[in-house]
């Protein structure tokens, strides 16, 4: 009867056979879906991994009225920008205007100081009008990223929630909707801001001592090379201790969906040190950003 039983039984090598056809199933079946079994292991490969996007990608959900936002936001940003040249040079006027000597002295010194005052009061009101024209288009354009990104993720399929670690995506959705808005409020007004202020600079030193000027550009080299390597540093540093981040919200997110389980197996230990492990390699990760940009700030 035991023979009997046995001769029916598969072998070990049919079930080795059959776990063999099920791994390549599931292979199949995953490459079929657009992902791979080593996807998992390896961060590189996984479907999230960042893509650089282009301007007009950035901007495609601007509408009529966050154009022209912008654009009023541009221009304002643009005089803020210029301003400040006009600052120094009224600054130089009047500290040759206190060595100087003569009737009208005090005329000229209450005249420079009227201009300064007057420059400053169109900073405020231009640097205002910077601030919340993109800030409202921004935060309008944000918005519909954000259900934008939701609805992606509410539309994948069940295996990739499987390969990304939907414990995370909370933590994801905040962050980077949060970069994209701030990529399109602050970071765009500043750059046009400075740009302005940089060009006008120039314009006026080429306008006052244009051999000194051209001086100066010899180190102008060495400015661009220490900024170049101070934007590796800060965009390297916070691609990483986003995923640090971000492991470390899935990580508390599973514990306090499944508080009950983790209470009853006693693994709360276990856990905080995952957390903590997380939290570390972001902590030094911010370390080293602070180095880096105090050495490229010299």
């Amino acid at each position: 009867m035991i023979e009997c039983c046995l001769e029916d039984a598969p072998s070990i090598y049919e079930h080795e056979a059959q776990v063999a056809g099920g791994k390549e199933l599931i292979a199949s079946s995953a490459t079929a879906a657009g992902y791979s079994p080593v996807e998992k292991q390896n961060p590189e490969n996984r479907p999230d991994k960042e893509k650089t996007a282009s301007l007009s990608e950035m901007f495609s959900f601007a509408d009529s009225r966050d154009v022209t936002l912008m654009v009023v936001g541009s221009i304002a940003a643009v005089a803020t920008g210029v301003s400040f040249p006009v600052v120094n040079i009224l600054f130089g006027q009047l500290i040759n205007a206190l060595n100087a000597s003569g009737s009208n002295f005090a005329d000229r010194i209450q005249s420079l100081a009227l201009y300064l005052v007057y420059v400053s009061i169109v900073n405020m009101a231009t640097c205002a009008i910077q601030v919340g024209c993109w800030s409202a288009a921004g935060e309008h354009q944000a918005q519909k990223w954000r259900e934008k990104y939701v609805r992606s993720i509410l539309s994948q399929e069940i295996g990739w929630f499987d390969v990304i670690g939907a414990s995370e995506l909370s933590t994801k959705v905040a962050e980077y909707t949060g970069k994209i808005q701030d990529g399109m409020t602050r970071k765009v007004a500043d750059l046009i801001q400075y740009a302005a202020q940089f060009l006008g600079s120039f314009v006026v030193g080429f306008y006052l001592n244009w051999k000194l000027t051209l001086v100066l550009l010899g180190a102008f080299p060495l400015i661009g090379g220490a900024a170049a390597f101070l934007i590796q540093a800060i965009t390297s540093a916070q691609v990483k201790s986003s995923e640090n981040y971000a492991k470390a919200g899935g990580v508390a997110n599973e514990t306090l969906t499944a508080i009950r389980t983790v209470s009853s197996l006693n693994i709360q230990f276990e856990i905080l040190n995952r957390y903590r492990v997380y939290l570390l390699e972001a902590m030094q990760i911010g370390i080293t950003k602070g180095l880096k940009v105090g050495l490229a700030q010299g």
